[in-house]
């Protein structure tokens, strides 16, 4: 740091950084049409409506948790790391409890979440955050 220069100088965004970011966007939006279909179509008097309105609120409240956790990872505060991992598991988890059940395109969630886990947590991810 020089006297001219007060701050250091801004560290640009790693790329495998800016691809967790887009991974987090698409599992929010995806949560969220999933969200709103299930509450949107769960209006029958039969008895899976209300477990369907349900799973669709859930869905949107985790869908605000996607974002919000996106949004943060540009803000470089070092708890955000930390939070992107634990929801990235707990979204592995429930991607595991897909395919139990038989759907295949859990796949598809469990390797996001395992994508974003790696790039938050590597060597790029933590100085991002520690800096």
């Amino acid at each position: 740091m020089t006297i001219n220069q007060p701050y250091p100088t801004p560290m640009s965004m790693p790329r495998s950084l800016k691809m967790a970011i887009a991974g987090l966007v698409f599992q929010a939006l995806a949560n969220g049409l999933v969200g709103l279909l299930l509450v949107g179509t769960a209006g029958g008097e039969d008895d899976t409506a209300g477990p369907l309105k349900v799973i669709g609120v859930v869905a949107l409240l985790w869908t605000a948790v996607l974002a919000v956790t996106a949004a943060l990872v540009g803000r470089r505060f070092r708890w955000v790391r930390t939070a992107v991992t634990v929801v990235e598991a707990l979204t592995i988890l429930s991607g595991l409890v897909a395919l139990l059940n038989g759907s295949v395109p859990g796949i598809l969630g469990i390797a996001i979440a395992i994508g974003i886990i790696r790039a938050v947590n590597s060597a790029e991810g933590k100085s991002w955050f520690t800096a």
